[in-house]
């Protein structure tokens, strides 16, 4: 009787290991729904450089530091402590 109840929650399909499969697919499922957030936000960013040219500006302006032509760019260098 003990040796069945110990495979049972020790063996291949025992309990123990059925508790490590699922924190595992927990954590699984959590990293899968960051990763379509982050598909989502790519994909509305992709929509936005490829139709909207405000935000195109934008980028170019502020990763970029491009400016249109006859515009003056002053950037401003934070005092150090």
């Amino acid at each position: 009787m003990v040796l069945i109840i110990l495979l049972f929650v020790t063996g291949p399909r025992g309990t123990i290991n059925y508790l490590k499969m699922r924190a595992k697919k927990n954590q699984l499922s959590e990293e899968i729904d960051t990763l379509r957030k982050k598909v989502d936000r790519l994909d509305k960013e992709r929509d936005l450089l490829k139709n909207d040219m405000d935000y195109i500006e934008k980028v170019a302006r502020e990763q970029y530091n491009m400016k249109k032509k006859n515009e003056k760019v002053y950037k401003v260098i934070p005092k150090e402590k």
